[in-house]
């Protein structure tokens, strides 16, 4: 993964966007380790729930930048 770089110049949908599209990709990747994780060990369930609570909370950041910038 990238370091994550925010434009400075661009105004602040534009900034919101671009943090918007960086938690979309950190979604994307948790989302492949929860999934890989369901599939292998069921011995770490509680990690698991942890991580799927994760995903939960970028889930609703994701619906909050996009109201912003709607």
């Amino acid at each position: 993964m990238e370091k994550i770089t925010i434009s400075p110049l661009a105004d602040r949908n534009e900034q919101l966007g671009e943090i918007y599209d960086y938690l979309d990709q950190l979604k994307e990747a948790l989302s492949d380790i929860v999934y890989d994780m369901d599939e292998e060990d069921e011995e770490e369930t509680e990690d698991l729930d942890t991580l799927t609570a994760a995903l939960e909370q970028i889930d609703d950041a994701l619906d909050a930048i996009a109201d912003v910038i709607e």
